[in-house]
């Protein structure tokens, strides 16, 4: 018996600001292509801007499957990614951070921000 589950879906976090560091816009992309060539879901806060909207673009431009959490206030502002596989909006952002938790097998922190921490 293994003691090792399968890497099925993974949360990823990253900084949102959209204009402060565009460097990191091609990484996350390519990310997010890779997870989905891999058959690996991806869950996150479901943002359209910044790191993780290229994230997700990555990922749903090859074809995988991206979930997005969104709390009610940041979907009532459009700050929501409309072509995502699911878009769930939740209550609060503690219940965003929880939902992205239990949806996802393995957690990667991607560079640029204190967000993710």
């Amino acid at each position: 018996m293994s003691l090792v589950r399968p890497i099925r879906t993974v949360t990823s976090t990253a900084p949102r600001a959209r204009s402060r560091r565009p460097y990191t816009w091609k990484p996350q992309r390519v990310w997010g292509a890779t997870l989905a060539g891999a058959g690996i879901g991806i869950v996150y806060g479901g943002g359209s801007q910044g790191s993780m909207g290229r994230l997700a673009a990555g990922a749903l431009g090859a074809g995988g499957k991206v979930v997005g959490i969104l709390p009610r206030f940041m979907d009532e502002l459009e700050w929501g990614h409309r072509s995502l596989t699911e878009l769930r909006v939740v209550d609060s952002m503690h219940e965003r951070k929880q939902l992205m938790l239990e949806l996802a097998d393995a957690v990667v922190a991607l560079p640029g921000g204190c967000e993710s921490l």
